[in-house]
């Protein structure tokens, strides 16, 4: 079984800007594998691995505290920076490629060649039978993935956000689930099953084992916020892939606010940048900033949003959260909290439906990994 080096790279290759062109040519060039061992155990079956791409959405503190880090031994790919890498790859290209580079995703592949050497000398594949990765759509775990997957051992990926269904356009969302080579996604609830069903090429299983990303410490500090009325509420933003649903829910938000006499404030996605909204809010926006959990939640009744990661959490804390039925995934489409206008908003905001259901249906139920 060979490597497939296109969904090693797919991570990086789906934007198409300049900038990022350029920047890819840099990381290709002078940026190499490193490998630490972030902790040995007992049950040394069991391969742990998160990488350089995984520790920057999902916190280290709190992938400590999930189940990722409740099994097997520990390791870490990073990089570093190295003058002398271009040479090292242009050797290499000579000895043993010598095939002509008719893309991007050829280039990135001498790459990505490379560093799985580096790899193989490092860790012993025939030590393990089972390999888990925080998210093998990140390069370097995709291509552990697929050397273990090679070697005929078993291999489970974390579902560390919720997943949509992307049909016909190409973006970092449908990367997700296309390069997934694990044999097994540990998805959180029902919800992400029905979704990424609609996938007609999955080639992996779903073991649900609940939302483990979710921070006990934080729920436990929202839930001691005082639930007095505070006649304000959020706007959670899209980041840059679903841009275009962020104004359309600005646009309802101020219209809400002119309606009901609440003020609102805006949640930025970590991509999105503030010259973007900032003139276009109105005078009832209070704040456009990038607010952590806990700041948000404490200042606001309620929710407007798209599609947001943060609905696993809203659903967790009982926070009412509110969706814009426009190019919706199937797992958002719930009649009772979708609205296409500011009329269907307040007609359904004013039903006060319960939320309690949904949070098993996204989140799942808690489980240990005991089948490994």
């Amino acid at each position: 079984m060979e490597i497939d080096y296109k969904k090693v790279c797919s991570r990086r290759l789906y934007n198409k800007k300049i900038i990022h062109f350029i920047k890819i040519i840099i990381y290709i060039l002078f940026y190499e594998i490193i490998i630490k061992t972030d902790r040995k155990s007992k049950d040394d079956k069991t391969l742990c691995v998160y990488s350089v791409d995984t520790i920057g959405p999902i916190h280290l503190e709190n992938l400590r505290a999930s189940v990722f880090f409740n099994k097997g031994n520990i390791i870490f790919l990073g990089q570093s920076f190295s003058i002398f890498r271009p040479i090292l790859i242009f050797k290499d290209y000579l000895l043993n490629d010598k095939k002509s580079i008719g893309s991007l995703s050829d280039f990135c592949s001498i790459k990505y060649k490379i560093d799985l050497k580096k790899i193989k000398e490092e860790i012993n594949v025939d030590d393990y039978l089972n390999l888990i990765t925080i998210c093998d759509n990140t390069p370097y775990e995709n291509l552990i993935t697929q050397w273990f997957n090679s070697k005929n051992k078993s291999t489970y990926t974390n579902q560390h956000g919720l997943y949509s269904y992307c049909g016909d356009q190409f973006n970092s969302n449908r990367t997700l689930y296309e390069s997934l080579v694990s044999d097994y996604l540990l998805s959180w609830g029902e919800a992400t099953k029905v979704e990424l069903s609609q996938y007609k090429d999955i080639n992996f299983g779903f073991i649900s084992i609940g939302n483990h990303t979710v921070d006990n410490h934080v729920i436990s500090e929202i839930n001691a916020v005082n639930k007095d009325q505070k006649d304000c509420f959020g706007v959670i933003l899209n980041g840059e892939v679903q841009k275009e649903f962020n104004f359309r829910l600005i646009s309802i938000a101020k219209e809400l606010s002119r309606l009901t006499g609440d003020r609102f404030i805006i949640r930025m996605h970590p991509n999105n940048n503030v010259k973007d909204y900032i003139n276009i809010v109105g005078d009832n926006c209070l704040s456009v900033s990038r607010y952590n959990d806990i700041d948000y939640f404490s200042q606001v009744d309620f929710s407007l949003a798209h599609s947001t990661g943060l609905f696993a959490l809203c659903m967790y804390i009982k926070h009412k959260i509110y969706l814009l039925d426009e190019g919706l995934s199937k797992q958002f489409k719930i009649r009772n909290i979708n609205f296409t206008n500011v009329s269907e908003l307040n007609f359904i905001i004013k039903e006060d439906y319960n939320f309690d259901g949904l949070s098993d249906y996204f989140n799942g139920f808690y489980k240990e990994l005991d089948f490994i």
